[in-house]
């Protein structure tokens, strides 16, 4: 029963952790929504990073350079790259954000660029809320 009480509590604090960072994440990214700008931008180059899982996995990376009200070039790097080789190509133009007052703050306008953290965190907490469902009892029995 003492092991279950200790399961039990573990997977709430980890919800309520993933919870927490689901909520700092939301508003983080709607706060950048607020006062970012929407402009294009073009794909200058592609990065491919090597996954460090065991597998032979590949991601891509565009870099993506946009003009600044025609006095400054900016070039960032997305920081949602994708498992396909031929979603980006150089020369590809895409729409993005960028914050006015910090211009490398930028992201391309897709909705997993902008939402896929929030949503993991929230689906991870409830995956482990789910989990400390059937310790609940114990957990509640000790208080």
């Amino acid at each position: 029963m003492k092991i279950e009480l200790i399961i039990a509590s573990v997977l709430l604090v980890l919800s309520l952790g993933c919870f927490v960072t689901a909520g700092v994440l939301y508003v983080q990214t709607k706060n950048f929504l607020k006062r970012a700008i929407t402009t294009y931008g073009i794909v200058t180059k592609i990065v491919v990073e090597k996954s460090n899982t065991g597998k032979k996995s590949e991601y891509y990376f565009p870099i993506i350079s946009y003009d600044l009200s025609g006095k400054q070039t900016i070039e960032f790097q997305d920081s949602f790259g994708s498992g396909n080789p031929n979603y980006y190509t150089v020369g590809q133009q895409v729409e993005i954000l960028y914050d006015p007052q910090n211009p490398k703050e930028a992201s391309v306008k897709r909705f997993l660029s902008l939402w896929l953290l929030p949503i993991l965190f929230i689906i991870g907490g409830l995956i482990t809320l789910s989990m400390s469902g059937p310790l609940l009892p114990a957990l509640l029995a000790f208080v």
